[in-house]
């Protein structure tokens, strides 16, 4: 809800908004024929803003995509502004894997600003609510 609305308010043209998977999903395709950083670089087009919804990693693949993904959007000065119901301390949080990822936690932390979303009550857990409708927090990097 929060993301919908504050993306439909913006006012530029150059804007994605994307789910996690349904994004990785559409990379993997496009890595068929393509390294990976072309992959991205056409799936993001000439987008200026990306929001991502529900980020998480719990694949170390993924996780490895995902630093590809910051290093690039990085570099294409693209604003990206996730929500997560992770801190990016626990993204990848297997022990086998976490360490694969901490130098990508380190640029989202250096950055990126880390707002957490906490209130005194958690509408994910009323019933009948939507689980996936509301986020822990909210990262995002200045452009």
């Amino acid at each position: 809800f929060i993301v919908d609305n504050f993306f439909a308010s913006l006012p530029l043209a150059a804007k994605k908004r994307a789910h996690f998977h349904d994004f990785f999903r559409e990379l993997h395709q496009r890595m068929v024929n393509k390294s990976l950083e072309q992959a991205l670089r056409a799936q993001l087009g000439d987008a200026r803003l990306l929001c991502f919804d529900e980020f998480h990693l719990h694949d170390p693949g993924d996780a490895m995509l995902a630093k590809k993904l910051l290093e690039v959007a990085q570099a294409m000065k693209i604003t990206l502004i996730l929500t997560s119901n992770y801190s990016p301390r626990e993204l990848l949080s297997h022990p086998l894997y976490h360490e694969l990822f901490v130098p990508s936690i380190a640029l989202i932390e250096r950055e990126m600003t880390i707002f957490a979303l906490n209130g005194e009550r958690d509408y994910r857990l009323e019933a009948g609510s939507d689980a996936g409708l509301f986020s822990k927090g909210a990262w995002l990097q200045p452009g």
